[in-house]
């Protein structure tokens, strides 16, 4: 009950975090446009690359430290490597600054030179403190980090926008605010002023640092493998395409994947160490799979299907018009949001750390980054279309994750036959519940369009309840909320 209490203490935060973010995301999207969007959103990508680097992976020794000491060595290494590392990077970003510059424009050279020395030690600084709270079972003050990291990433924004620049440095700020409200917190909340100056003494850093080495060999390239799966399109599209691509692509990324994350994510938290538990007591993971797929294919696939088919009424009202041609890219991602929503959160990272098969977890990272780039790069290069390029990457990627989903099955003694019908049974009761708001798409009528999305929800809903729910899941949420409304009326009496 432990893990579980934690992972809702987490997912807590990440959910307020997100719904912060996309209450304040009209605003951003107003005052910055795609433009501006898409130099800071390629930048960070690029920063990404180097923060994997720069890292060696080594926060992800600091969890499974012998002693609250050795952990607080490991996150003053981490964070040390880390700066030198930012230092190192700088110097080799200032040097091909001639080469970055045939590739990017000059704006996005610009913010790269910018954020590097700071976004990534501070990133690094984050992770490796998070972990060090983590490890001391403080997992209440990620909601609390999490939570003030996005306020005062927007607060700083609008201020910097005022006061000082209209355009991407505003979200640069932002971000470097963020960050340090984030590190502030953390490092309250783990006590760690009191003993730093104890602690370091840099021959027992290097000593600790030293048996952490393995992490770099065997983590390094499976953290590579994702950032780069999940940063590359970014930087590609910024090769080939104007930042202004960069930007709607992100946007339609973003927004698609807000739903079906959370959800994802709720589900894998608690997924993970109920799985690890009943296999460690002697159990399979057959039963407890098939459920989590279920219950992910349920509740994960309509987002998708809502969000992409209402894009074309809710992006110009949300976010104005200059971000028009964000609708259209959240449809071609479609294929690649529902079948990693799926995956993730039965994802093989979990599977086969459970079964001690970690190699398998990296052979997976390949063949997901091959799954994803192959086509994505060869029209990215044969089309002068995004579109075109965008939905090959959306496609390699849901074959990818396709792929790994059937390997997880076959592992755990699943069958891909049955499998692959409830997936199909779920995908055509989402299009079909959206299907009334593709049928208004040419009407000018603004009644039409909020009516035919109120439908889609609740014709949802109703097959979740009649064709999903059996009779005893049915009772056990008319019980709880009955007794809901009981405990209001006593608590309203009692008043």
């Amino acid at each position: 009950m432990g893990l579980l209490k934690d992972s809702a203490k987490v997912f807590t935060g990440v959910t307020l975090q997100r719904l912060i973010s996309f209450l304040m995301l009209p605003i951003i999207a107003r005052l910055i446009g795609p433009h501006d969007y898409g130099i800071f959103q390629a930048a960070l990508s690029i920063c990404a690359l180097f923060t994997v680097f720069g890292s060696l992976s080594l926060d992800a020794s600091i969890p499974v430290a012998d002693s609250a000491d050795k952990a607080a060595l490991r996150t003053i290494g981490t964070g040390l490597i880390g700066l030198m590392g930012a230092i190192l990077f700088t110097v080799a970003a200032l040097l091909m600054q001639p080469v970055l510059a045939g590739w990017f424009s000059h704006k996005i050279v610009h913010a790269v030179i910018w954020m590097v020395p700071i976004l990534v030690p501070l990133t690094i600084a984050s992770n490796s403190l998070r972990n060090y709270a983590g490890y001391l079972g403080k997992f209440g003050y990620f909601a609390i980090a999490d939570i003030s990291a996005a306020i005062t990433n927007f607060t700083v924004i609008a201020l910097v926008y005022v006061t000082l620049w209209r355009d991407y440095r505003a979200l640069i700020a932002g971000a470097v605010a963020a960050l340090l409200a984030k590190i502030m917190i953390l490092l309250w909340c783990a006590e760690f002023g009191r003993t730093f100056k104890a602690r370091l003494k840099m021959v027992t850093i290097l000593r600790e640092m030293r048996q952490t080495r393995s992490f770099a060999k065997y983590y390094l390239p499976s953290n590579a493998l994702n950032v780069y799966s999940a940063e590359l399109p970014t930087i590609m599209l910024a090769w080939v395409f104007p930042e202004s691509v960069v930007g709607v692509f992100m946007m339609a990324k973003s927004l698609i994947m807000i739903p079906t994350s959370m959800c994802s994510q709720a589900l894998g938290q608690v997924f993970y160490p109920k799985a690890a538990k009943n296999f460690r007591d002697g159990g399979q993971l057959t039963d407890i799979t098939w459920q989590s797929f279920n219950y992910a294919s349920m509740f994960s696939i309509f987002p998708a299907f809502f969000m992409a088919a209402a894009g074309v009424y809710i992006i110009p009202t949300l976010l104005g018009t200059q971000w028009i041609g964000t609708a259209p890219y959240m449809l071609l991602l479609v294929p690649m949001v529902i079948l990693k929503a799926v995956e993730t959160q039965i994802g093989i990272g979990f599977v086969f750390s459970i079964l001690n098969q970690f190699k398998k977890i990296l052979r997976g990272n390949l063949i997901l980054f091959v799954c994803r780039f192959s086509p994505f790069l060869g029209c990215l290069y044969l089309s002068s279309s995004p579109h075109i390029a965008i939905l090959s990457f959306s496609l390699g990627s849901a074959l990818g994750y396709a792929y790994l989903t059937g390997w997880i099955f076959q592992t755990v003694g699943i069958s891909l036959t049955r499998a692959g019908k409830v997936f199909m049974r779920y995908c055509l009761y989402s299009a079909v519940c959206v299907l009334p708001i593709f049928l208004v798409y040419s009407n000018s009528n603004r009644i039409l369009p909020i009516s035919a999305l109120l439908v889609a929800l609740v014709a949802y809903t109703g097959v979740v309840w009649f064709l999903f729910f059996n009779q005893r899941q049915r009772s056990d949420v008319i019980k709880k909320f009955g007794l809901w409304n009981q405990k209001e009326s006593q608590d309203t009496s009692s008043g």
